[in-house]
């Protein structure tokens, strides 16, 4: 990696530069209200994992917040590769961000033109390949989010304070839970196993509709894993066979305690099932990379 760009590279809008040295303007909506979508891309051997799949993502974000992108799609993938390129980080996520653009403070929509900005960082994998192995300890937590969570929108504030109440507590994350039901992690979904049989919320407005929870689900039914997309309850969450959570960046991260219950002892050693979701995800983007 060039020495500039040694903790990765930022697109402010208009070039290319070190992230230190990348700002955004004052009255950003971004910054002002939240007024915005985003994406995080990993990247695996210098290649993107469901680069695609992302991208029709924060399309459907943006068509769902009424926000105009600010160029179009090829435009925007070519932008991401440069940044890629010009990072050469080989183990990175990608950030990518638009806000309805930059304009006096008032909350209607401005004349202004949406603004589209992008990180890309190095991945350290230690702290997430000892989850991984060693499994997390998960608190439940009331979902005081917004309705429209299928939405990759900026407002994670709730996420932000219930992810830090459950640090504080001792514990890894936190499980939102609305009317009795588990929805998802502070950033990830949530998936339970009883029976062999996979049982994960389905994919409506009150979850985001996870790159990695689709692939998860895809890789279930290919080893014979019954998948039944069906809200579960905390008392089914602590009664399961295994449990465990999808994201981007952490993958799949097998859940040891939830509370007080421990799940299966609290021993993922022998959670079967999860572990070899995990060997068929690294199996995944491992040969995504040779397409």
């Amino acid at each position: 990696m060039a020495d500039d760009y040694r903790d990765g590279i930022a697109f402010d809008g208009e070039r290319f530069l070190p992230i230190e040295k990348a700002m955004v303007p004052l009255e950003d909506r971004a910054h002002q209200f939240g007024d915005g979508i985003y994406e995080v891309i990993r990247i695996y051997q210098g290649t993107f994992f469901k680069l695609e799949e992302h991208m029709k993502r924060l399309e459907r974000s943006a068509q769902a917040v009424a926000l105009t992108l600010p160029y179009e799609m090829s435009k925007i993938m070519e932008l991401i590769e440069k940044a890629r390129l010009a990072s050469e980080c080989k183990e990175a996520a990608l950030y990518i961000q638009v806000s309805r653009g930059a304009a006096r403070r008032d909350h209607p929509f401005p004349d202004a033109p949406a603004r589209l900005t992008m990180t890309v960082r190095p991945v350290f994998t230690e702290k997430t390949t000892a989850l991984r192995r060693l499994g997390q300890r998960v608190m439940t937590t009331e979902d005081i989010r917004w309705s429209w969570c299928y939405i990759k929108s900026l407002n994670l504030l709730p996420n932000v304070l219930m992810k830090q109440r459950a640090l504080d507590a001792g514990f890894n994350d936190a499980i939102f839970v609305r009317d009795g039901l588990v929805t998802e992690g502070t950033s990830s979904n949530i998936a339970i196993l009883r029976d062999r049989t996979l049982y994960t919320h389905p994919a409506n407005q009150a979850i985001l509709h996870g790159v990695t929870r689709h692939v998860v689900l895809e890789l279930a039914r290919e080893i014979g894993i019954s998948v039944v997309e069906k809200a579960f309850t905390v008392k089914e969450l602590k009664e399961a066979d295994e449990a465990f959570t999808m994201s981007t960046i952490a993958e799949i991260v097998p859940i040891r305690q939830v509370d007080e219950a421990l799940i299966k002892n609290g021993n993922v050693d022998e959670f079967e099932l999860t572990h070899l979701l995990q060997e068929r995800f690294a199996a995944q983007h491992s040969r995504d990379l040779v397409k």
